[in-house]
């Protein structure tokens, strides 16, 4: 059975890149690690939808601690 490498480091290279934005994402908005994460994964194709959720969770968390 021959093994696809282009297609595994494809793989590698966008699960890289999705880790990396989460990261990103949890620093710029004030999130948990986990949930950029979950936002990357429901939304990475989709970079406005992305900010605007991750802002959103940062408004709603800050509202609650007042």
């Amino acid at each position: 059975m021959a093994v696809d490498k282009k297609a595994d480091a494809g793989s590698a290279s966008v699960a890289a890149s999705q880790k990396f934005r989460a990261r990103a994402l949890a620093g710029q908005y004030g999130l948990s690690v986990e949930q950029a994460r979950e936002l990357v994964a429901r939304h990475s194709n989709d970079e406005e939808t992305l900010e605007r959720k991750a802002a959103k969770l940062k408004t709603d968390r800050d509202a609650t601690r007042k």
